[in-house]
């Protein structure tokens, strides 16, 4: 873990034209949400969706509203 947390790839980031949205787990100790947080002041079309009583695996944690979150997301993309 600690070789993956060395490897900085905030100056790439700001290369991503695509909207996005990152979903962080209020309670994420590997990605917490001061970094989704960067990730959002790099991305130009960036949302950050903080989802409360979950950790680094929301998709498993709380797979309904990751998929409503997702669809909503491609819905507003689509239309844009």
């Amino acid at each position: 873990m600690d070789s993956f947390r060395q490897r900085d790839s905030t100056a790439l980031i700001s290369n991503i034209k695509a909207p996005t949205m990152v979903i962080v787990g209020e309670d994420d100790m590997i990605t917490p949400f001061s970094e989704a947080k960067i990730i959002k002041e790099k991305v130009a079309k960036c949302i950050v969706v903080r989802v409360e009583n979950a950790s680094h695996a929301v998709p498993f944690e709380k797979p309904a509203l990751v998929t409503k979150l997702i669809h909503r997301f491609l819905e507003r993309t689509k239309r844009a």
